[in-house]
This record gives structure tokens, C-alpha cells and sequence, in this order.
């Protein structure tokens, strides 16, 4: 059964971004699409361990990848 969201906040986006000022940008071309949208809250996770397994070049590109054992304890 669906329910309506009826609270303040009732979108979460999700994204990977090349660097912080993008966040700004991306939070400018959401308000210009979206006039009504009222951004509440944010959260930056500065390193997302190796991009899902990925070895990234320079540029951001996949150039390689590792094997990930996301059950093991990081310490």
C-alpha cells in the first residue's frame, strides 16, 4: 500500500559529484527547474571507498578495479 509523504521533507537525492562547488551549482539548476523546492538539509561524503571497486584516473575515469570485501572490519 502507498503512502503520501506528508512531512517537510520528502525527497532524498543522491549524487556523486566531480568536486564541492558543484553542490552549489547542482543545488542552483535544481531551483531554477524546481521554483518550489526548498533544500532542508545536505550531507557530503568526501570519500567513497574506491568508487564502488574502481581505480579512477586523474580525469575520473575508470581505468581499473580492485576487489571489495565490504563485510570485513576497516580497522
Amino acid at each position: 500500500m502507498h503512502r503520501p509523504c506528508r512531512g517537510a521533507a520528502n525527497l532524498l537525492i543522491s549524487v556523486w559529484l566531480r568536486s564541492l562547488p558543484d553542490i552549489r551549482g547542482l543545488e542552483a539548476r535544481l531551483a531554477g527547474a524546481l521554483p518550489q523546492l526548498k533544500v532542508l538539509d545536505q550531507t557530503v561524503s568526501l570519500r567513497f571507498v574506491k568508487h564502488m571497486g574502481r581505480i579512477l584516473d586523474p580525469a575520473g575515469r575508470s581505468v581499473s578495479t580492485v576487489p571489495m570485501d565490504i563485510w570485513s572490519d576497516p580497522s
